[in-house]
């Protein structure tokens, strides 16, 4: 995370890489790229994934749906408030 980087919310989810460690989903804003969750390993602190959103939104929290699709990877889901500009 850059210095500019402002943390909103986390969660604990289930292994993306397989090395049999939780990853560690920070929602956040960062002047720079706008709002974006990013999974990083818990062992190694590697990215494994990156979702970037639109500035239009105002972030509340962030939460892991598990078993949203058996068999997958967990969803992300991110509550937000929305504007128009």
């Amino acid at each position: 995370y850059g210095k500019l980087y402002t943390a909103i919310d986390l969660a604990i989810m289930s292994d993306l890489d397989g090395n049999n460690y939780p990853e560690i989903a920070v929602l956040g804003k960062d002047s720079s790229d706008g709002l974006r969750v990013q999974a990083r390993d818990s062992m190694t602190d590697s990215v494994t994934s990156t979702t970037y959103f639109g500035a239009n939104a105002f972030p509340v929290d962030l939460e892991i749906i598990s078993n949203y699709v058996a068999g997958t990877i967990p969803a992300v889901a991110v509550h937000a408030r929305v504007w128009a500009s």
